[in-house]
């Protein structure tokens, strides 16, 4: 099998211990090009990191204009990536 070959565009990632120093629920989507990470205590807000130009992520690109329709299709895409880990069962019983 060859290594360079793509399994997925994507990594998503849920952190969901509401223990330690963060005490906080965060959803990542990472992407070749993109991180974007997302906290459910400041909605609203998030952090999206160019990969490529700024690997050491130091320049929040979230409230950035030019990064406005990146922004919705990374979200877009984390929302898509979020549902797809979603189990389907237990099959639902009610309304049968």
């Amino acid at each position: 099998k060859n290594p360079e070959t793509k399994i997925r565009d994507c990594c998503f990632i849920e952190n969901d211990e509401e223990i330690g120093p963060l005490n906080s629920r965060l959803r990542h989507l990472i992407t070749e090009d993109y991180k974007l990470t997302i906290y459910k205590s400041v909605p609203g807000y998030g952090d999206i990191y160019d990969r490529k130009n700024d690997p050491d992520e130091m320049h929040n690109l979230w409230y950035n204009d030019d990064f406005k329709e990146k922004r919705f299709e990374l979200l877009d895409k984390l929302l898509h990536e979020n549902l797809k880990a979603q189990t389907p069962y237990p099959k639902r019983v009610a309304g049968s």
